[in-house]
C-alpha cells in the first residue's frame, strides 16, 4: 500500500477521503395463477380463485407498493362488472368478485382492498414497505359466465418506488407461482 500517495515524502498530507457511493437497483416481481383450475357451476358460470405473489427482487427496500388488476374489458378480459358477489345473476360477458382479495400469510404493511371489482376500483392491495427479498401473496376469486369462442388471459400488475434510489418499478404478472422464474433478479421480463 502506497502511505504517500501524492509522492511529496510526507505521507500524513494525504487526507482523500475513500469513496463509498451505494448502487441500488429497485425490481419488484408478481406472478399470478389460477389455483386448481376453473369451478364450473350449474348456472353456466365459471369460479376461479387466483393467487398472486408480490416479492422484493432488488437490493433496497420498495415502498408504496400498489397490486392493480383491470378485469373489465371484451375478452380476453371478463367482460362487463356486476355487483353482488356469491349472489350476483350473470349474463354472458358478466363478472363478479366471489371473494375479496385477502393476504394468505402474514404480509408486513400490507392492507388488500375489500372493495375490489376489477372496474373502477382495479387496486388489490397495498403495501407500505417490502424488504429485500420478501414477498407477500393474494388471494381472490372470480365468477363470470365466458363469452363463446372468447379466450381470456389476464395479468396483474405490481409497481413501487425503491426507498433509496426513488426509481419506479413495475411489473406485469408472469404465469405461475414464481415472480422471477429465471432467478436473474428481474421480475419486469
Amino acid at each position: 500500500t502506497n502511505t504517500d500517495a501524492n509522492g511529496n515524502g510526507d505521507p500524513t498530507d494525504d487526507n482523500a477521503p475513500t469513496p463509498v457511493n451505494p448502487s441500488y437497483t429497485p425490481s419488484i416481481g408478481i406472478a399470478k395463477t389460477l389455483q386448481s383450475g376453473l369451478l364450473v357451476n350449474g348456472n353456466g358460470s365459471l369460479t376461479g380463485t387466483f393467487r398472486l405473489v408480490v416479492r422484493n427482487l432488488g437490493n433496497e427496500e420498495l415502498t408504496g407498493v400498489s397490486v392493480t388488476d383491470a378485469l373489465t374489458g371484451a375478452a380476453p378480459r371478463f367482460g362487463t362488472y356486476v355487483a353482488g358477489g356469491a349472489g350476483a345473476t350473470l349474463a354472458a360477458g358478466q363478472y363478479t368478485v366471489q371473494v375479496a382479495p385477502a393476504f394468505v400469510g402474514a404480509c408486513t404493511g400490507g392492507t388488500s382492498n375489500a372493495g375490489y371489482d376489477g372496474s373502477g376500483t382495479p387496486a388489490l392491495a397495498g403495501i407500505t414497505q417490502l424488504a429485500i427479498g420478501a414477498s407477500c401473496t393474494l388471494e381472490f376469486s372470480v365468477r363470470f359466465v365466458p363469452q363463446p369462442g372468447a379466450a381470456y388471459n389476464n395479468q396483474a400488475v405490481a409497481a413501487a418506488t425503491g426507498a433509496f434510489s426513488g426509481s419506479a418499478t413495475p411489473d406485469n404478472s408472469d404465469d405461475g407461482t414464481n415472480p422471477d422464474a429465471d432467478n436473474d433478479g428481474n421480475g419486469n421480463e
